[in-house]
């Protein structure tokens, strides 16, 4: 931007010389031309210099406070030019990016632009799925984020939640994103693995409306996080975050008495959602998976529903999944063609969880989660597919090196990392990626030369070339009769005609216009007027430098153009 400032300026400063010269009815040659771009390119230089020089107005990156309004627009633009892949639909259905509903419509197309990457400091053993919103909503055949807000809380920079509920066996890591591409229409929202601990941005955590009963006083979850200094998630920012640790035994053992809030995560619309019988061959299905699995509790429930799911001899995921027009996408997807991407998984196991009367919400950032008394809401992962980038989630994982919550621990004080890279999600979720395996997120490193520093060199080289210009201009536009004829002489030498011993300079004049036959006519005005300057009595001399000054215009580019041309590779 700043170069496209100063060439603004300096073409300005051009014109406007040219138009005075004009108005003033002053003759101006070639070379008095080059003299207004001249000083437009030392003050373009300066300017330069001085901007490497100058310490910032501030060390953090004010940029993205700038970013709204039609800022906010225009850059949104530019990231729909950049990423094309992100927000482009495959045959003009379905998404490729995220959304905060759970969309079952058309294919999807994959890509590989990178959304975000990020390092894991400490030890973090829980899955690096990173979640956008939770999808809470069931209405007209998808699950949504609801469109109206729920109780809100301003978290201060690196302040921790007001929650009601305290949750057992947490344990966490501080995760440092650097976002890349914020999703168009949703560049507020912070992704992050597990359950907020703190972040360092201020942020509005929002819940979903809590239906029935009066709305709460302090957060059960974070359904929605929204970051409000800076107003978008692009740039850095490092978020502590909790995982479960608890084990198969902790989750079979859950008590089954749930808070009134989950009521209304534990039952599907009688109307307004899907046909009366659509649920009912839903919760069917649901009921012959669980009891051919002889699961008597919701964690077993779950498992065996996601089993079942994840079992290719019953669906296959594609990118393809097309659905008959006026035929419900999940009963199409369960019963004839079990073939569907993510959504598709998520949405047919939310649906049979709830479906039995099990607390369960769709996370745009990974699959089902599962309400477990005590222990807060648990992951599931129900899609399965060729290249096994959706695998099981391990129940009990502590790390190497857990931060236990039981223990008082504070992972901010934890320094060690792990690097790692989010891709374009498929259908909304992004792909996890294990850094020490051959995934996405493999051979990522982080560049030992920040982005400041680049800039920086850049400007410098910027600003050399056009002092370089400066002083090249300036060299071969000479002043007085004996300069041009040391200039002639140098650029003849380049150019392959070097001066012979004892050659005058009528006779080396006549040889150049053999040897240079397009630059006869300015080379033997040159050489004459020297002659004159030179030899003439001072009263004559001084009557050849118009006439010398006028030759050294026309023939210079002639010269130049010999010398670039033997600069110029030969072709075999």
């Amino acid at each position: 931007m700043l170069f496209l400032t100063l060439a603004l300026l300096l073409w300005t400063n051009y014109t406007g010389s040219i138009a005075n010269a004009v108005r003033a009815r002053v003759k101006l040659t070639g070379d008095a031309r080059w003299d207004f771009w001249e000083s437009g390119l030392v003050a373009m230089a300066a300017l330069i210099v001085l901007g490497i020089m100058l310490p910032p107005l501030s060390t953090g990156d004010k940029t993205l406070d700038l970013e709204s309004g039609v800022f906010t627009s225009w850059a949104q633009l530019q990231q729909r030019l950049s990423n094309p892949g992100i927000f482009r639909s495959g045959g003009g259905h379905g998404v490729t990016g995220f959304s905060e509903d759970v969309k079952l419509s058309g294919s999807l197309q994959r890509t590989r632009d990178i959304v975000f990457v990020y390092t894991v400091v400490g030890d973090y053993a829980g899955p690096k799925y990173f979640r956008g919103v939770n999808a809470t909503l069931t209405l007209g055949g998808e699950w949504r984020y609801p469109a109206s807000n729920g109780y809100q809380q301003i978290i201060p920079k690196n302040q921790f939640p007001d929650f009601s509920e305290n949750y057992e066996k947490l344990a966490g890591a501080t995760i440092d994103v650097t976002m890349r591409a914020p999703p168009v229409g949703y560049a507020d929202v912070l992704f992050y693995p597990g359950q907020l601990y703190k972040i360092d941005r201020t942020t509005l955590a929002t819940q979903v409306p809590l239906i029935p009963g009066p709305q709460s006083d302090s957060l059960q979850s974070v359904d929605r996080l929204s970051t409000i200094r800076p107003p978008t998630s692009a740039g850095n920012y490092a978020v502590t975050a909790d995982f479960s640790t608890a084990t198969t035994s902790d989750l079979e053992s859950a008590s089954t008495t749930y808070p009134d809030w989950l009521t209304q995560f534990s039952t599907l619309p009688v109307t307004g959602y899907r046909s009366p019988d659509v649920l009912s061959r839903i919760h069917d299905l649901a009921l012959q998976i669980t009891t051919s699995a002889h699961a008597t509790n919701p964690y077993d429930k779950a498992t065996a529903i996601e089993a079942y799911l994840r079992d290719p001899h019953n669906y296959t995921y594609t990118l393809d999944a097309r659905t008959p027009a006026g035929r419900d996408p999940i009963d199409y997807f369960l019963f004839t063609s079990k073939r569907g991407y993510c959504e598709f998984f998520a949405t047919a196991m939310g649906d049979m969880l709830r479906s039995l009367g099990i607390p369960t919400r769709l996370v745009n950032g990974f699959g089902p989660e599962v309400y477990f008394t005590g222990y807060g809401w648990i992951p599931f992962e129900p899609t399965a597919d060729d290249l096994n980038a959706y695998t099981p989630i391990p129940r009990g994982q502590t790390g190497n090196n857990p931060c236990l919550r039981d223990a008082q621990c504070d992972p901010s004080s934890i320094t060690a990392g792990i690097p790692g890279v989010v891709t374009t999600p498929k259908g909304g979720r992004p792909e996890p990626t294990d850094p020490n395996a051959g995934g996405p997120g493999g051979g990522i490193t982080v560049a030992s030369i920040s982005g400041a520093t680049v800039t920086r060199i850049v400007a410098f080289l910027v600003a050399l070339i056009l002092l370089f210009l400066v002083v090249a201009s300036r060299y071969l536009r000479p002043r007085t009769v004996m300069s041009v004829w040391k200039r002639m002489l140098v650029l003849a030498n380049l150019a392959g005609a070097e001066r012979r011993v004892g050659e005058t300079p009528l006779e080396l004049g006549r040889r150049l216009q053999r040897t240079f036959p397009e630059a006869a006519e300015p080379v033997g005005a040159l050489a004459g007027g020297f002659v004159v300057s030179a030899y003439a009595p001072p009263e004559v001399a001084s009557t050849a430098r118009t006439s010398v000054m006028e030759a050294w215009v026309a023939l210079r580019p002639l010269l130049l153009r010999r010398v670039f041309g033997r600069l110029r590779p030969t072709r075999i």
